[in-house]
């Protein structure tokens, strides 16, 4: 969902021409004369000039979807903005998980959420997408070790309180502009999940932005539609194949 390069002064492209004119030349010191073309990718718009032109070749990815919580005081104030079904449908959702004694929600740094559980719930919905002709790697616990040390990540848990067995999971990487909800996944009902995880998910992340000052939370690629009704805009992305010239 988000560029590959990050710059501290990313200037108005998104780093793009930093990329171009500092780390691209490096890259081919460091390769020799077979680095010759890179994917670029993503690319706001505000880059897309940097990677076009000639020999170069431009396409739109998938949108990304920010949601701006910044106007709003509290999780019914967001819910309370959106369309008259969805809004009726989340404070379903809501109260339903408020009132059963079997679900626990947790908010919890990283360090002491277990990466075992973890990796174990992320696999079901690596899983799930296996129908695309991409998808990520499986998740290794390794890899979530090392991540949920971090002392910027927060994970959003689902407990079954009759077992203590982790049936959700929400990654969020704080940072002090543009949170990302970077994880989730979850176990479907007929494995000891609960419907409409997702969305209840969704508003406890945005309970979690307002609560620290935050202005926006990303909630990345996929159900952008869906995504939409819940109040976030999208934003286009792109990829460029650029060709690294002798």
């Amino acid at each position: 969902s988000q560029p590959g390069w990050w710059f501290a002064d990313a200037g108005g492209d998104g780093g793009v021409t930093r990329l171009l004119e500092a780390y691209v030349p490096a890259m081919r010191a460091e390769l020799g004369r077979g680095f010759r073309g890179m994917l670029v990718r993503q690319v706001g718009e505000p880059g897309v000039p940097a990677v076009d032109g000639r020999f170069r070749l431009v396409r739109r990815t998938e949108d990304i979807a920010v949601l701006d919580v910044a106007a709003f005081g509290s999780r019914d104030e967001w819910m309370n903005s959106l369309a008259r079904k969805r809004k009726q449908n989340l404070r379903k959702i809501f109260r339903t998980f408020d009132a059963d004694p079997s679900v626990e929600v947790r908010l919890v740094p990283g360090k002491d959420a277990d990466p075992v559980a973890v990796a174990e719930v992320l696999r079901h919905n690596e899983r799930k997408h296996h129908d695309v002709p991409i998808v990520p790697l499986p998740h290794f616990t390794g890899y979530l070790a090392a991540l949920l040390r971090e002392p910027d990540v927060t994970v959003i848990e689902y407990h079954d309180t009759r077992t203590g067995r982790l049936i959700a999971l929400a990654t969020l990487l704080d940072h002090p502009d543009l949170p990302i909800a970077r994880h989730w996944g979850a176990l479907p009902p007929e494995d000891g999940g609960r419907p409409n995880l997702y969305f209840h998910f969704y508003g406890e992340a945005v309970r979690w932005a307002i609560a620290n000052g935050r202005a926006s939370v990303v909630f990345g690629k996929k159900m952008t539609e869906m995504k939409a009704t819940l109040g976030a805009r999208l934003v286009p992305q792109f990829a460029a194949a650029v060709p690294v010239w002798c």
